[in-house]
């Protein structure tokens, strides 16, 4: 196993070739840059004591403007992508496992193409603030231990977190979802921060557990949303929300799941558990 100090084939200690890599990453040379991050991934993966280094690195290249026209740029980042992904699957946010890297990303503003994070675990803070997914963006039973910034993110297609957790704080502020916006059987144990946020595509919340304040005010559902099953227990804000599709909710015990101050529930006349969420004439104000 590889540790600081050892010497491999070549005679390059650890620290030679975390240096090397570092070089390299940052160079011109596709084949390079390629090896770079196998290298990185390898040091990572021998000696922890490198991973918050190694994934700071990676994240760091991710967050450089990127240029369609490079050659290899758009292989490259998903190997980088790849090597994170890989490394933050394999542990359930508690108990320690060898394979996986319990550490935060920081990838405000980066350029990610196709990301497929499902099943990971991220352990510290989270950052994805003005990121731009572009393609599909792929988080179904992730689970963020730390804060979750999604804050002016922009989704290009399709966005998945289904059953995703969220055990901190998730922020989707001001996010755009070009695409359809699937966040079925997602747990948030702190507030989930939807304000501001345009949903051009379907938007299904249906089944969530929302433990915290859920903020919706100011957002635009632009075709359907659905919220049925969900469970609101921190309430819900729905100030200067619009909705052009219909917003589906559902009966719980005697009451509607989600009906802020403000709204009103018009049934479906086929189905008395469920309804049509519709403001109320006068204005709506904020809270369950």
């Amino acid at each position: 196993m590889l540790r600081v100090g050892q010497v491999v084939p070549g005679d390059y200690s650890t620290a030679e070739l975390y240096a090397r890599a570092v070089d390299d990453l940052a160079g011109q040379s596709p084949l390079r840059r390629t090896g770079a991050l196998r290298t990185l991934e390898m040091i990572g993966n021998s000696d922890p004591a490198h991973r918050p280094a190694i994934v700071d690195l990676v994240c760091a290249y991710l967050r450089t403007p990127y240029d369609p026209a490079a050659a290899d740029e758009r292989a490259l980042r998903y190997a980088a992508q790849r090597v994170l992904a890989a490394r933050l699957r394999g542990d359930d946010g508690w108990r320690e496992d060898p394979r996986h890297w319990r550490t935060g990303l920081d990838l405000t503003g980066a350029t990610l193409i196709d990301l497929d994070l499902s099943g990971c675990v991220i352990t510290g803070t989270t950052r994805f603030g003005g990121a731009i997914f572009a393609g599909s963006a792929r988080f179904p039973r992730t689970v963020f231990v730390g804060p979750a910034h999604f804050d002016g993110a922009i989704f290009t297609d399709h966005a998945w977190f289904e059953g995703t957790v969220f055990h901190d704080e998730a922020r989707f502020d001001a996010a755009e979802f070009h695409g359809d916006a699937w966040f079925g059987q997602a747990t948030f144990g702190g507030r989930a921060g939807f304000a501001a946020v345009g949903f051009q595509g379907h938007a299904w919340f249906g089944g969530v557990v929302s433990r915290g304040l859920a903020e919706f005010s100011g957002s635009a559902f632009h075709r359907s949303a659905g919220f049925r099953g969900g469970v609101f227990s921190g309430g819900a804000a729905l100030l200067g929300t619009t909705f052009t599709g219909p917003a589906r909710v559902s009966r719980r015990y005697e009451d509607w799941n989600l009906c802020p101050v403000g709204w009103q529930v018009e049934v479906d006349p086929n189905n008395a558990a469920v309804g049509r969420l519709l403001p109320e004439p006068s204005d709506a104000t904020v809270l369950m």
